[in-house]
């Protein structure tokens, strides 16, 4: 890994060190009115995870472990939760981004996606798909605009006709 993905990592993981329960709680009661906590996100822990997740998504592939370990966290749960579901949410994500100082960075930069995507078959077949359908649908409707044009003009002409030997009618009449 290149120095500033490690120090980037590094310092992620320090980050997220100094995040638990106790400083992403908020008082409440249960059903007997007795005092209890409930998680409450705080605005550290959510750009914390904004930044773990950015950092495994740029640098790790669908099949790897650090992005397959992310989806399995249940966001949700960093609010309005007991303890137990909070801290086990919190677990997994720290784990996600741990496992990034073991596991080397797996994705390819964009260019080498784009690279990929035209030199996939799948790709040349949908785009001649797709320039043939409309090339057919563009040749059509120049087929028939002409024909309609014609018809439209044939018509006009035929009026204008009638409107000539009308006023030559009155004319000699």
């Amino acid at each position: 890994m290149k120095k500033s993905k490690r120090k980037v990592l590094d310092s992620l993981i320090k980050e997220g060190d100094k995040l638990n329960f106790d400083n992403n709680r908020r008082p409440g009661t249960d059903l007997n009115g007795h005092l209890i906590y409930y998680s409450d996100a705080s605005i550290e822990l959510n750009s914390w995870v904004s930044k773990v997740e950015h950092f495994i998504r740029l640098n790790y592939n669908n099949d790897s472990g650090p992005l397959k370990a992310f989806k399995l966290v249940d966001q949700t749960k960093f609010s309005g939760n007991y303890r137990e579901s909070f801290n086990k949410e919190l677990a997994k994500l720290k784990g996600a981004i741990n496992s990034c100082q073991e596991i080397e960075p797996n994705k390819e930069g964009v260019k080498n996606d784009i690279i990929n995507l035209i030199s996939s078959k799948l790709f040349w077949f949908v785009i001649l798909s797709i320039s043939t359908t409309v090339g057919t649908i563009a040749y059509k409707m120049g087929e028939s605009n002409g024909k309609e044009m014609n018809y439209i003009k044939d018509k006009q002409l035929d009026q204008l006709k009638d409107s000539i030997n009308i006023l030559n009618r009155k004319k000699a009449g």
